[in-house]
């Protein structure tokens, strides 16, 4: 049962979260739409294009693109699929589910997705979804998959998930949260999985946690006072994470160690992106920050007031190297960024 007021862990003599609104700061309730980035740095001469608008009362959560191919998933079971690099964006034609889906995964032409009651889908050619059954109740708030078929998804109260084959079955694994939170089990939002197999996730608390021998054991990388929401990493040990109040992360050795990074805001920050040229893309509530110089300094995007939110970014990559960064939210906007500080021609 979430709580209603901060929780003190038994001898631990410290306020933790309100767990009912680490929630609603992930999923950004209406509440929240009122709420404005408080930014000091210069605008950019960024150009937003919008590829795609639903309704007023739909949100999308999480995209993911594999190549050309993206994926975007939202409330009352909302999947928008493209094959042109998010140029164009159709509903899928059959909708298999009315449950809300909250993290989406496409790596190889093969897809998951998750979202409200523990659900978790599969399509092994990203067309055809079919349900996995699993031990899960909880909401399931992110997923991601490797190149061999290892994935994890990660959700509320300490929930993490495991698939050795593809997202075709999954096991609980239970880890000790005496050890990493003492005795304080905190919502995941964000999870990785690289091509070695080592596994990164990212919840209240600025907790981040890392595993490098298939989930048996985690240590402890990192923790503070604020939620993390999303994490990016690159194939260099380069990475970026972003969260509540503002809070800006970055690592240099695969998630191993991190440190602050000076942000211009205190809004809620929902999303990043980066590539190897240094180019970094943040999405927030009513906020797009973007940094040419691997995060020293961040600007703000032009036009970012257009929708309520912003929940996540991702970027296509065409066979040419073009890169396009999109980024969704509230009103099942999809919109593309172009900017002066982003080269067409540059990539991970």
């Amino acid at each position: 049962m979430a709580m209603s007021r901060p929780f003190t862990h038994p001898g631990s003599g410290r306020r933790l979260p309100d767990r009912r609104k680490c929630f609603r700061h992930w999923l950004k309730l209406p509440g929240l739409l009122g709420a404005m980035a408080l930014l000091s740095a210069q605008a950019s001469a960024a150009s937003i294009e919008t590829t795609f608008r639903g309704t007023a009362h739909e949100t999308l959560f999480d995209v993911s693109f594999d190549g050309l191919h993206g994926l975007a998933v939202g409330d009352a079971g909302l999947l928008l699929e493209t094959d042109d690099g998010g140029a164009t964006w159709s509903r899928s034609p059959a909708a298999f589910t009315s449950l809300g889906l909250f993290g989406v995964v496409r790596n190889n032409g093969k897809c998951l997705a998750v979202g409200q009651m523990g659900a978790v889908f599969r399509a092994p050619d990203c067309r055809t979804w079919e349900k996995v059954e699993n031990a899960s109740q909880g909401r399931l708030l992110e997923v991601d998959l490797n190149a061999s078929g290892v994935a994890y998804a990660v959700g509320g109260f300490g929930e993490v998930q495991r698939s050795l084959d593809g997202g075709e079955s999954w096991q609980p694994l239970l880890l000790d949260w005496g050890t990493l939170a003492e005795g304080f089990e905190p919502h995941l939002y964000s999870v990785n999985v690289d091509d070695n197999g080592v596994v990164t996730i990212a919840g209240e608390l600025e907790l981040i946690i890392r595993s490098e021998d298939g989930g048996e054991t985690w240590s402890l990388s990192h923790k503070g006072e604020k939620s993390i929401f999303s994490m990016f990493f690159l194939t260099s040990g380069v990475g970026y994470a972003v969260g509540q109040e503002g809070v800006m992360l970055k690592t240099i050795d695969g998630g191993a160690t991190w440190r602050q990074l000076n942000s211009p805001t205190r809004s809620i920050l929902t999303g990043v992106w980066a590539n190897s040229g240094g180019k970094v893309q943040v999405t927030g509530v009513n906020t797009l920050l973007s940094s040419a110089d691997a995060g020293r300094s961040f600007r703000k995007n032009t036009e970012d007031s257009r929708i309520g939110w912003f929940q996540a970014v991702a970027a296509s990559t065409a066979e040419d190297g073009e890169v396009k960064i999109v980024v969704v939210g509230s009103g099942a906007s999809i919109e593309t960024i172009r900017s002066a500080d982003y080269s067409d021609k540059v990539g991970e």
